[in-house]
C-alpha cells in the first residue's frame, strides 16, 4: 500500500505542498475507509489516532474535511462515552480548546455527558473553579443540559458554589450563568 496508518498524515500534507492530487485522493480514500470501519467495538487507541490525524490534516492542510469524518463517526455511536470521551477527557483540564470543541461536537445531541464528565473533574480536584471548566460552562449548550437532566443541571452547579477557594468575581460569574440559563430556559419553553 502506498499510505498506511503511521504515514497518513505527512503523505497528505507532502500531497497538498506538491499538488500530487491523485495521492492526496488516495491518502482521503484510506483515513476514509479507516473511519468507515470504526465500530462499537473499536479501541480507544483507534480513536485517539483518528481524532488526532484529523486534527493533524485540520492544521497542516488547512482541510477539516478528515476531521469532520471523524467527529461525525465517533458521534454516531451510541457508546462513544464510555469508549472515547470520557478516557479522552480524563485529565480534561490539559485539554486545549480545541480539543474541548470536539468533545462538544461529539456530544452536541446529548451534552449532558460532558456536564456529568465536568462535575466529576471539578468534585475530584476541589478547588477553583479553573479556565477549562469555565471554558465548558460557557461552550456546552447548558439549556438542552437541564432539558435533559434537571438534576444533573443543579447538582453541578452546587458543586461549583461549594468550591473552596471561588473568589467573589467567580461566584458572581457562576451565579449570573445559571440565572442566564434558567431565563432561557422558560422563554424556551414559554413559547414552544
Amino acid at each position: 500500500a502506498v499510505v498506511s496508518t503511521q504515514s497518513t498524515g505527512e503523505v497528505s500534507k507532502m500531497c497538498h505542498v506538491f499538488k500530487v492530487e491523485w495521492l492526496s485522493w488516495r491518502c482521503t480514500d484510506y483515513f476514509g475507509s479507516l473511519v468507515k470501519d470504526v465500530t462499537s467495538q473499536t479501541d480507544y487507541d483507534t480513536f485517539l489516532f483518528l481524532l488526532e490525524e484529523g486534527r493533524y490534516s485540520a492544521r497542516a492542510v488547512k482541510c477539516d474535511k478528515l476531521l469532520n469524518l471523524v467527529v461525525k463517526k465517533i458521534g454516531s455511536l451510541a457508546n462513544r462515552v464510555r469508549l472515547f470521551v470520557e478516557p479522552y477527557m480524563s485529565s480534561y483540564v490539559e485539554l486545549d480548546t480545541d480539543q474541548l470543541d470536539l468533545m462538544v461536537q461529539i456530544n452536541k445531541t446529548s451534552p449532558s455527558e460532558l456536564l456529568k464528565i465536568m462535575k466529576l473533574n471539578v468534585k475530584k480536584s476541589n478547588r477553583t473553579l479553573d479556565k477549562t471548566t469555565k471554558y465548558l460552562l460557557q461552550t456546552i449548550d447548558l439549556c438542552q443540559c437541564m432539558n435533559e437532566d434537571i438534576p444533573l443541571f443543579e447538582d453541578v452547579f452546587d458543586v461549583l458554589e461549594n468550591l473552596p477557594k471561588l473568589t467573589q468575581e467567580e461566584i458572581n460569574w457562576i451565579l449570573k450563568l445559571y440565572r442566564k440559563v434558567i431565563r432561557k430556559s422558560r422563554w424556551f419553553i414559554k413559547f414552544n
